[in-house]
């Protein structure tokens, strides 16, 4: 295995973790779309205040997996999610459970930076305050607002351009206000999909950094097909592969310096090393 990639990994284990528990449980959980099953299988816990990276070829149902985890494909024309999702036991796709709650638990960032691009940096966060019910007074809203970005690693930048048109930022910027817009919702659970494939690498470093800070506080579930990326912040790693049909599952997982420094499965192996994907 490549020692570089071990190295890096071994800098994301953290002891103290050892023995944190699954928030988010997948169970039997599968996808199809028009009939055509794409994901199945997938039994998995995601365990709190850490970052799982899900890593595979392209095609494996990556991205399909992250995003039934929020109920993202309810608008997905002929998408078909059975199996469970249960975060913190309950079944986020019980008919009694409202969608757009789940979303509020269970935040998204996506590949590119999406601000609403009519609104301030301000309005932008604010917009999220009022998904979550904060009180609408524009002085709680400001304290609010401002808490949101520091969290992002955002508000000295903006502080003195709040009112400005949030598609004046730059990419990194804009994506980490999309991020300050999620924790606005105080989720439980944030996904990333390929949240730096977009961005230049001072902006990525910027990303990678309050990755690493916010998993003190939520729990982070990123793909990427950076290898690099995930070993620098994955407490843990998902490695998925499609078989011979097309059906994405999952290979294998468990904490990232181990995966990285040993795996288990030669398929594994082979990816990390580059003799696949």
């Amino acid at each position: 295995m490549s020692s570089h990639l071990g190295a890096l990994a071994a800098a994301a284990v953290r002891p103290e973790l050892l023995h944190s528990t699954p928030v988010l449980v997948t169970r039997d959980l599968a996808v199809a779309f028009h009939g055509r099953t794409v994901l199945s299988g997938i039994d998995f816990g995601f365990l709190g205040r850490r970052v799982t990276s899900i890593v595979g070829p392209s095609g494996c149902g990556k991205t399909t997996l992250l995003r039934a985890l929020n109920r993202m494909h309810d608008f997905t024309r002929g998408a078909e999610v059975t199996g469970t999702v249960e975060l913190a036991g309950q079944d986020l796709y019980s008919p009694d459970v409202d969608p757009i709650a789940v979303r509020r638990r269970v935040g998204m960032v996506f590949q590119r930076p999406n601000p609403f691009p009519t609104m301030s940096i301000e309005d932008n966060v604010a917009a999220g305050l009022r998904l979550a019910g904060v009180e609408s007074r524009r002085d709680a809203w400001a304290d609010a607002v401002e808490a949101c970005l520091r969290r992002a690693a955002l508000w000295d930048e903006v502080k003195d351009r709040l009112k400005r048109p949030a598609m004046g930022l730059s990419g990194g910027q804009q994506q980490r206000l999309c991020i300050a817009r999620a924790l606005s919702m105080e989720p439980d659970v944030i996904l990333m999909d390929e949240p730096c494939s977009a961005l230049d690498p001072i902006a990525t470093l910027h990303i990678e950094e309050l990755i690493l800070q916010l998993r003190a506080d939520v729990t982070i579930i990123a793909v990427t097909h950076n290898l690099q990326q995930a070993a620098r912040i994955s407490d843990e790693l998902v490695f998925m592969l499609g078989d011979e049909s097309g059906v994405g599952h999952i290979v294998e997982s468990g904490h990232a310096v181990e995966i990285f420094s040993q795996p288990a499965d030669p398929r594994t192996e082979a990816y990390l090393t580059g003799r696949m994907g």
